[in-house]
Parts: structure tokens; C-alpha cells; sequence
């Protein structure tokens, strides 16, 4: 156990990822998606040619502009600049920042990771995942799941089409919670949407024929199972922050339904819960 103020004693640079990926304003949207995936990232830095901080695009980005442009039909994202959909404004930090202060600019400015610079130069990215593995060694025991977990959040079947999820994503959900029988068994995050096919976000029609009579049916595309990150486990709400925070880590997911005593789903513990604690303690 530790006291509270110690996040204010740590630093980014002890547990910041020094192996950061970069990319240009003229690199395409698929080239980013390609290196994320490839190397199990969520976000590249973007820089020009002079090596300097421009733009971050996340994976999330990518997943957004998959959606809005889901209905037009035509989705080549080869044909999209990172300069036109990257986010220009980077928020850095130097290593010496305090685990604290990182967490509260990513509350403030809604983002899920700072970029630590030193000398002008990227020495390394600093994320949610980081803030978790910061209050997985130094926990506050006292927390409980049901004190700082989201009492709010969305359900579907695991038969729920893509674009009804795309719908949800639309109307500003982006996490999800899929269900079985009114069990969870996995989560849908914006970002994990970006590992699509394009081709699956075009709501096509298929033409079939019945006898001699040429007819059309709507494809039916992939379903939450498809593509949902599947869970075997959940959190009491009256456990320990700390073990959630434990088991999302150790099974490298965004978020953990949580359950009561009967096995009803009554909320959701994310990154982003974490990131608050730290931030706001």
C-alpha cells in the first residue's frame, strides 16, 4: 500500500514504451493501419522532414473515418493522407513529468497517450496502459470496482451486425459490452474496428436468383462474434480495483464488464477509469 501522493512522484520515463513508430503527413491512412497491426500498437507519431512532432494518429482515428465514410460506399483509405486526418495537436511532455500530471492532460484533453520528448527529439510514448501498469505495482487497496466504475454503458448480441454497431459507435459509444444470454463475453472498442476490412464497412446488397426470378437480399456481413475481443473473465464490484486493473493487463484488454453477486452485468471498468484515479487522487 502506498499514500496517494506517490503518483506524483513517479516518472514517465520509468515506465514510458521507448520504441516509438513514426510516420509522415504524406503517408496513407492503410500504411499507418499496416504498421500498428503488425506491431500490436494503437498509435504512430507523425513527423516531417526536419524530425519534428506534427501530428499523432491513433487507431481510433482510422476506425472513425472507417464509420463516417461507412454509408458513401467508397472506402479506399490508400487514397487518404495522414495529414488530413492525424491530430495536430500533440500534447507532450518531458521524462521528468510525474505519472500524475501525465494522467490528468490525458483526462483534460481526452486523449489516451502523451508524447516524451527530450531535447526536441521523441524519447519515448506514454499511454493508458502505462497508467495501469503504474497503479498495478503502487495500488490504493481501499478502491473498490464499484467506486470508480461506469454505471452507463451499452450491450449488444453477439449477433448484433457490424453496422448496427457502427450505429451505436456513431451516436459516441466506443466502448461496448457484447452478451450472450445476458452474460458478457467480450468487449467492441472503436479502435478495434480499425482491424476491419474496409470492404466490410460498405453496407452492400447481393443479388440472388429463386427459381427464374432475379431478386436482391442485403449481405449480412460480420456479426459482434466476428470480431468482439472475447473474455473468459469479469469483476465483482465489490473487488479490488487493483485485480481488475490486474486481469487487464494480464489478458491485454481495454475493459472488464463488472458483475454482481448474481451475475447481472451493472458496469464497465476501462483504462480510462484508472487513468482518472491517478489523475484526480
Amino acid at each position: 500500500m502506498i499514500s496517494q501522493g506517490k503518483y506524483s512522484q513517479i516518472k514517465v520515463a520509468d515506465y514510458s514504451s521507448k520504441k516509438v513508430f513514426v510516420v509522415t503527413p504524406n503517408d496513407t491512412l492503410n500504411y499507418a493501419r499496416k504498421i500498428m497491426l503488425k506491431n500490436g500498437i494503437s498509435r504512430v507519431v507523425v513527423i516531417n522532414e526536419e524530425n519534428k512532432i506534427v501530428g499523432i494518429i491513433t487507431l481510433r482515428d482510422i476506425a472513425s473515418v472507417l464509420t463516417k465514410l461507412a454509408s458513401s460506399g467508397e472506402l479506399d483509405i490508400n487514397l487518404i493522407l495522414i495529414r488530413n486526418v492525424m491530430s495536430k495537436n500533440v500534447i507532450k511532455v518531458n521524462p521528468n513529468t510525474s505519472v500524475k500530471e501525465a494522467a490528468l492532460l490525458m483526462i483534460k484533453n481526452k486523449i489516451g497517450s502523451v508524447v516524451v520528448e527530450e531535447n526536441e527529439e521523441i524519447a519515448g510514448i506514454f499511454t493508458k496502459t502505462d497508467i495501469c501498469r503504474v497503479f498495478n505495482d503502487y495500488p490504493i487497496e481501499e478502491i473498490k470496482v464499484k467506486n470508480v466504475m461506469q454505471k452507463k454503458f451499452i450491450t449488444v448480441n453477439i449477433l448484433t451486425s457490424l453496422w448496427k454497431v457502427i450505429e451505436k459507435v456513431k451516436e459516441g459509444e466506443d466502448l461496448i459490452i457484447v452478451e450472450d444470454n445476458k452474460k458478457p463475453v467480450g468487449i467492441i472498442t472503436l479502435s478495434m474496428l480499425a482491424s476491419l476490412d474496409e470492404r466490410d464497412f460498405i453496407k452492400g446488397k447481393v443479388d440472388y436468383l429463386r427459381g427464374s426470378v432475379n431478386q436482391e437480399k442485403i449481405k449480412i456481413g460480420n456479426l459482434a462474434r466476428d470480431f468482439m475481443f472475447k473474455i473468459d473473465t469479469v469483476i465483482f464490484e465489490e473487488e479490488r480495483l487493483q485485480k481488475a486493473v490486474n486481469y487487464i493487463l494480464k489478458f491485454n484488454i481495454p475493459a472488464l464488464p463488472v458483475v454482481d453477486g448474481t451475475g447481472s452485468i451493472v458496469g464497465l471498468i476501462s483504462k480510462t477509469d484508472v487513468t482518472k484515479v491517478v489523475a484526480l487522487l
